[in-house]
């Protein structure tokens, strides 16, 4: 029986992916993200509940990762996922800054190996 290791879970949570879907000895992840503004309002109301709207606006991203064992058991192949989101900012309380928001995402696994292998040669599409 293994001991347990102190320190952070190697564990690799993305969006779209249920939580401990990739887990190992090691964890490597990437992420990039673009946000953008679709509409700066800037306004508020005061009063006994004050309410600040500030902006509506946009953000594409893309997540991947990979888990892999040290001893050389099975690695988990890299992961991936892409999406969009439209969230609106706003500030309520004068000190509660929130941004809810709707998106949709896209999961997809071991893209990067299959564009290895089309590109060497070995397209498994018939």
């Amino acid at each position: 029986m293994e001991a347990l290791r102190p320190g952070l879970p190697e564990t690799l949570t993305l969006r779209v992916y249920p939580t401990n879907f990739r887990f190992g000895d090691g964890v490597g992840a990437a992420g990039a993200a673009y946000r953008f503004p679709i509409w700066d309002i800037s306004k508020g109301k005061e009063g006994i509940f004050p309410f600040y709207s500030r902006q509506l606006f946009a953000e594409v991203f893309y997540e991947g990762g990979r888990t892999w064992n040290r001893g050389g058991g099975r690695a988990g192949g890299w992961i991936n996922a892409t999406g969009a989101e439209v969230n609106f900012a706003m500030k309520m309380l004068r000190f509660l800054a929130i941004a809810p928001g709707v998106g949709v995402a896209v999961a997809y696994e071991n893209v990067i190996t299959t564009l290895l292998k089309l590109d060497s040669g070995q397209s498994n599409i018939s």
